[in-house]
């Protein structure tokens, strides 16, 4: 039996906020580790923020009924930006946050060489047992 959407999301909410929960202190340390710890860190940020700001990316009918998720997406958007400028901040990091959107395309079925390994990779154990539950 499929869970109803609300449950999917609160499960998906609680997965999202263990995982910022560990990565936050992460990037702490390595921020305010050495030279090369917040070199580094800082490069992938600079080059990984524009390819996060496509998950905003509009569906192909924004707004419509059903998908009111996604009907606010600017606003989802600018939230998050600022949250995320908010914390580099904090830790002395200026990023470029007006950088355009890259890889997008995803909400249209357009993927780059690399999602066919990664979705087989995240898949395999619904492939293997497709009544397991997590």
């Amino acid at each position: 039996m499929t869970a109803p959407p609300a449950d999917l999301a609160a499960k998906a909410l609680r997965e999202e906020e263990y995982h910022l929960a560990h990565a936050v202190p992460l990037v702490q340390r390595l921020l305010q580790g050495t030279d090369e710890s917040r070199r580094r860190i800082a490069a992938s940020v600079e080059r990984l923020f524009p390819v996060a700001k496509s998950l905003f990316e509009p569906t192909a009918a924004p707004g419509r009924s059903g998908d009111a998720s996604m009907s606010n997406a600017d606003v989802l958007e600018r939230e998050w930006i600022g949250a995320v400028d908010a914390y580099l901040r904090s830790a002395d990091l200026v990023i470029d946050t007006a950088a355009p959107a890259k890889g997008l395309g995803g909400r249209r079925g357009e993927r780059s060489e690399h999602f066919a390994a990664l979705h087989a990779n995240m898949t395999a154990v619904l492939r293997i047992d497709p009544a397991a539950q997590w």
